[in-house]
């Protein structure tokens, strides 16, 4: 079936759920959804959310397409259309959009051989210009520094973009070597410093530090080799 792209869509995001129904778990197959909708450009007055929906279901060891089935899109709690799968597990799901915050649910509600499975995404419809998919943050940049025996203090930029998600978080990495560091911990996305304590003076350690979202966690920041006092 044809992925036609749309210049008039919304804000989304994509994900995978795999739901099963206990009391079927026995004799049905499970089935999981994937739910995926494009972010274009939103027009004023005419916006469309464009996007898809895939249907599989386990076969043994393997999962398959599931075929010929009927989806119920629903946008905030409304049902406002059905969608059968092709023979590729796809169905297309294009609705009218109005503007602001919206959530739309695809649900599967199973049948005598295949267990139910839903799926839901939130979406924003903007007045116009451009929107785009949420993605990881930007790297920090990264300075450290050896103030006092055995400390490290490491101090961060806020990145220059949060790639449409609020940061959670910042994970720190240390390594001996360049090049080898490995994660140490997290601290709150409310904090742009950390300390790194009761380290062995004259040891020359390398650090760096990510941005963590909902999405995902960012590239690696620069590195920073620090000689302990």
């Amino acid at each position: 079936m044809a992925r036609k792209a749309s210049t008039m869509v919304a804000f989304a995001t994509l994900g995978f759920a795999l739901l099963t129904t206990p009391a079927h778990a026995a004799s049905t197959p499970v089935t999981k959804m994937k739910l995926e909708l494009d972010a274009h450009v939103v027009t004023a007055g005419a916006s469309v959310t464009q996007g898809g929906v895939w249907v599989w279901t386990r076969s043994g060891d393997a999962w398959v397409p599931l075929d010929g089935v009927e989806l119920t899109v629903r946008v905030d709690a409304s049902d406002v259309r059905t969608a059968v799968t092709g023979a590729d597990g796809y169905a297309d799901v294009i609705v009218p959009a109005v503007q602001g915050e919206h959530v739309m649910k695809v649900v599967f509600p199973g049948d005598p051989a295949h267990a139910g499975a839903q799926r839901a995404r939130g979406f924003r419809v903007t007045a116009g210009g451009s929107v785009r998919r949420a993605t990881v943050p930007d790297a920090p940049v990264l300075l450290a520094t050896s103030p006092s025996s055995g400390l490290v203090v490491l101090d961060w930029t806020l990145p220059a973009s949060d790639g449409g998600s609020p940061i959670s978080g910042y994970s720190v990495y240390r390594g001996d070597t360049s090049g080898a560091e490995i994660y140490l911990f997290t601290v709150p996305a409310t904090t742009l410093s950390t300390n790194d304590i009761s380290l062995p003076s004259g040891a020359t350690l390398y650090y760096m530090v990510t941005a963590v979202n909902a999405v995902g966690e960012s590239a690696r920041s620069n590195e920073v080799p620090v000689t302990v006092t």
